[in-house]
């Protein structure tokens, strides 16, 4: 457990790091080829990045022969790949409004580079994960929706489930029970959660949440439902939060597996 709440934290920390080297490549494309997006269809592919380490602004891109511009491009997909890129980023760049700004390039190369390591890196620990989830077994795997990154994330920051008398105490402890607010013998209606215990059990439920309504037609039914009544879609994902967390709770004591046809 302690292993897995090591290892869950740090693909965390590993994505947030990731998200925010790809925001500053955006960035630095937006200020030296504005227009290099409108030419790929696939942000971050082998190709997208090839290209860019190789020719990191309009102006390399106008500097460098449509052949070479080929093999950049042949070379990144293996050869699979016939397309008409080549003369579009030529023809994109002769028209670029970007500017020529040698450093902005540069960031753009140490930035790919960044990246590739950061991508690495998760690859290696996503593994180590998968094969303690393995060995774990736990029953929260066989949800649909709810793989072996957020099924690991979600049981290894609560710990040993017999800590909990009900499912009640669970949803507490990740900080999703409504805030009590009294003045007086006025008691609020509305509330927000108390958000207390760890920010990374939230962010897993609520990664799981979207998924498991995608999967499950009874979680998809609870979320319409509260959307057509009015709440907001954050509002709406909390309460599957909950209810997931029930679910959980109920695998977990029971030692069963995931039933669609019991959820209520």
């Amino acid at each position: 457990m302690r292993e897995g709440k090591q290892l869950t934290r740090y693909h965390h920390d590993l994505s947030r790091s990731l998200n925010q080297a790809k925001n500053k490549l955006q960035k630095c494309i937006d200020i030296v080829f504005p227009e290099f997006n409108d030419v790929f269809v696939t942000k971050y592919s082998k190709i997208y990045m090839a290209v860019l380490k190789e020719c990191g602004s309009a102006k390399a891109v106008r500097n460098t022969h449509l052949t070479h511009l080929k093999k950049i491009i042949s070379d990144a997909s293996n050869g699979k790949l016939n397309s008409d890129y080549p003369a579009r980023l030529k023809e994109s760049a002769k028209t670029s409004i970007g500017e020529d700004n040698a450093v902005i390039t540069l960031e753009i190369k140490q930035l790919i580079d960044s990246i590739e390591l950061i991508l690495n890196q998760l690859s290696i620990v996503d593994k180590k994960i998968e094969e303690l989830a393995r060995n774990l077994n736990s029953p929260i795997s066989t949800i649909p929706g709810i793989g072996f990154i957020i099924g690991m994330s979600i049981l290894c920051e609560f710990g040993p489930i017999d800590h909990f008398s009900s499912h009640s105490k669970v949803i507490a402890y990740a900080g999703l029970d409504c805030a009590v607010y009294q003045s007086g013998q006025y008691n609020a209606d509305k509330t927000a959660i108390t958000k207390r215990g760890s920010p990374h059990i939230r962010l897993s439920l609520y990664q799981a949440a979207l998924t498991v309504c995608r999967f499950n037609a009874t979680f998809n039914t609870y979320y319409n439902r509260k959307r057509a009544e009015g709440k907001s879609h954050r509002c709406a994902q909390g309460h599957i939060v909950c209810k997931l967390l029930r679910v959980i709770f109920k695998l977990l004591t029971e030692n069963m597996c995931f039933n669609p046809a019991l959820l209520k």
